[in-house]
């Protein structure tokens, strides 16, 4: 009976190393993320917001961002806006091709 009980302490303990191990990992690359991609930025941006208060005005602008909005001239919307809307004519065609002529 020793050795059963010997063996799943050992199954248990190596569980729950792996576990510790997962979320350690996970926690690090987390905080490394976090450190990247909202903390250093702020930091600059603090930093530039101080400079402008104390009467610095030589302060090189902001980056650009990198998001999808920033690189299209006109915005998100504009493909859109171009097209015409549903027309009456469109829809009683399609009315008619799929369910047949109206009795």
């Amino acid at each position: 009976m020793a050795l059963p009980v010997r063996m799943a302490n050992q199954a248990f303990q190596t569980l729950v190393i792996s576990l510790a191990a997962v979320f350690l990992a996970s926690l690090i690359l987390l905080d490394l993320l976090l450190l990247f991609a909202v903390v250093r930025p702020l930091r600059r941006l603090s930093t530039m917001a101080d400079q402008i208060s104390v009467g610095q005005m030589d302060v090189p602008e902001l980056p650009r961002g990198r998001q999808r909005r920033n690189r299209r001239p006109g915005g998100i919307l504009q493909p859109h806006a171009a097209q015409p809307g549903p027309r009456a004519e469109d829809a009683r065609f399609l009315t008619a091709s799929l369910c047949g002529p109206a009795i």
